[in-house]
Formats: C-alpha cells, structure tokens, sequence
C-alpha cells in the first residue's frame, strides 16, 4: 500500500459494488451506495 506509505494518517477507502459495508485491515470497504450517500449528507471524514 504505496499511498498508506506517502499519508500513514489518511482514511483508506474502497467504493465497492459490495452488499454491506466491512473492513478488512486498514481498509474500509463501502458499497457505493451507501459511500455517495455518506459524502453528500455527512461528508467522507
């Protein structure tokens, strides 16, 4: 993971077309839906 490397502090993030939302590692995997959902009414932190 080059970019967790460059910003060890930075949120890592994958869209998916997954059913549910998890986490594996470091990373979240949210599904799009949900993921577009979240920036426009709580924003992505």
């Amino acid at each position: 993971m080059a970019i967790h490397q460059n910003f060890p502090d930075a949120r890592l993030i994958i869209v998916s077309l997954d059913k549910y939302r998890r986490k594996m590692n470091d990373v979240d995997i949210i599904p799009a839906t949900e993921f577009l959902q979240d920036l426009w009414q709580r924003g992505i932190v």
